[in-house]
């Protein structure tokens, strides 16, 4: 912890625009372009095969986002929005 503190003091002291704390980071930065190319080559190559060994099926909606997008669907579905009580 006192490298990295120390790292971070002597960017603020240098005011570097970036500080980089594990010294082999500042080498990863240089092949961060590639990055998406490989992951698009591999995506290509990999995704294909489990959709041709079984099907899948769909998810729907998940999480707590999800349950909030498909309240207006359901309340929809069913005719009635909820807000106001019906006037007879």
């Amino acid at each position: 912890m006192d490298r990295v503190s120390a790292r971070l003091a002597r960017g603020v002291d240098r005011r570097s625009p970036s500080a980089h704390a594990p010294p082999w980071l500042r080498l990863a930065q240089a092949g961060r372009p590639l990055f998406p190319l490989a992951v698009d080559l591999l995506s290509r190559r990999e995704l294909p095969r489990p959709t041709s060994e079984s099907a899948f099926d769909q998810t729907g909606l998940l999480g707590r986002g999800g349950r909030s997008e498909a309240a207006p669907l359901d309340r929809s579905a069913t005719g009635s929005d909820g807000d106001a009580p019906e006037r007879t």
